[in-house]
């Protein structure tokens, strides 16, 4: 029935599959998804970029259906399980000698690959940068084609937080390419430029998709917000790997203009233009991801840093997490028998879903619950 899928849509297995061969001992979930990125990668566009993939496919015959690759919308969470992979399969207890699997490996190369040409490297059409007079600073941000930016993109700085931060050093080096980009001063330089487009709106929410005039002027494209999680992802991941307290008061400050532009008595809703902050400038729906993504990050950046921590967990695309296989083989480790380890692996998947649910099931109170008290704070100082 669908002869065309995008990149995205049908190279976004890596973790569920391989956390499934993990908790299961049934390699056939593994198999599947290395062998649809053993395929795409026969096609990377060498030639134009180092291991970009094209972007959208005709899955019946396997080919691309054109050459147009990027990180953006149709592409995004292919490149960000590539790193995301290697975090969640990586085992710390290894033996002398004995390497990551060579698929994991590979995934690694192409992820270092793509952000050295995309994002790092002199003449690299990913990035804009902005002179701010106000701050007398630069001002970066996430795009395609050399000025067209989205607010999906906006996942690519907690995505090369999280690599800086938890791949050896060895093997994610603080620098690639000639031009010397510092990669953890470059998500938050980006970081800074989604939030740029927040501040900028009447209702502190950011547009879809802009583009940038050569005035250096940003020209919105699309003013709508569709209660997209891509920011406050990046936020959540800033603020868990830096600890700079200033990434909850931007999270707050979110919070506080979908409380006050986007809710009503049943529920989210989206903006059709971010400048307009009346009632009927509402778009009628609130989809599936607003819970499971965007109130689970804005909600875990109050939370406790052992909470669903980093060091333990890594996030599939829809904010599901998934234990490290590190940490799983340091439970299992003492003196149980195979069999209780085999069972405590099998039953794994239940509980991460079982608290998935739960944790999708008090978002709403739990965020209620907060903005009262912080209404209350806010009384009892005047």
């Amino acid at each position: 029935e669908h002869v065309h899928n995008s990149l995205a849509g049908f190279g976004t297995f890596t973790l569920e599959f391989g956390y499934l061969t993990k908790v299961t001992n049934e390699d056939k979930y593994k198999k599947a998804s290395d062998e649809i990125y053993q395929h795409v990668t026969q096609y990377s566009n060498n030639k134009q970029k180092h291991n970009s993939i094209p972007m959208f496919w005709n899955v019946m015959t396997g080919t691309p259906s054109t050459t147009f690759s990027g990180l953006g919308s149709g592409s995004d969470s292919y490149y960000e399980y590539l790193i995301k992979n290697y975090i969640l399969m990586q085992e710390e207890k290894r033996e002398e000698g004995q390497d990551q699997r060579s698929v994991e490996q590979s995934m690694l190369k192409s992820y270092l690959e793509v952000i050295d040409d995309s994002l790092l490297s002199r003449g690299s059409n990913g990035v804009y940068t902005k002179y701010d007079d106000n701050t007398n600073q630069n001002i970066m941000y996430p795009v395609e084609t050399s000025s067209h930016y989205q607010h999906l993109l906006c996942f690519i700085p907690g995505m090369l937080a999280l690599g800086h931060t938890f791949v050896n050093d060895e093997e994610y080096p603080n620098y690639l390419s000639s031009s010397h980009v510092d990669i953890m001063t470059l998500a938050i330089n980006m970081t800074e430029g989604c939030w740029d487009t927040y501040q900028n709106s009447k209702t502190g929410l950011g547009p879809e998709t802009l583009y940038f005039d050569h005035l250096d002027l940003p020209v919105v494209t699309d003013s709508g917000y569709y209660l997209r999680p891509e920011f406050v992802e990046s936020i959540f991941v800033l603020y868990r790997v830096t600890k700079d307290e200033r990434y909850q008061d931007i999270a707050w400050e979110v919070f506080q203009s979908l409380e006050s532009f986007c809710k009503n008595d049943v529920g989210y809703f989206g903006l059709m233009e971010v400048n307009n902050d009346q009632e009927s400038n509402l778009k009628d729906e609130m989809p599936s991801f607003f819970i499971a993504e965007t109130l689970k990050y804005l909600l875990l950046t109050f939370a406790p840093h052992d909470y669903i921590s980093l060091n333990d967990f890594v996030f599939t695309t829809e904010a599901h997490p998934l234990r490290r296989v590190s940490t799983m083989r340091e439970e299992c480790d003492g003196d149980a028998g195979s069999q209780d380890q085999s069972f405590n692996l099998t039953v794994a998947p239940i509980l991460s879903l079982t608290a998935n649910i739960l944790l999708g099931l008090g978002l709403y109170m739990a965020f209620n619950s907060l903005f009262r008290r912080k209404k209350m704070e806010v009384r009892d100082k005047k």
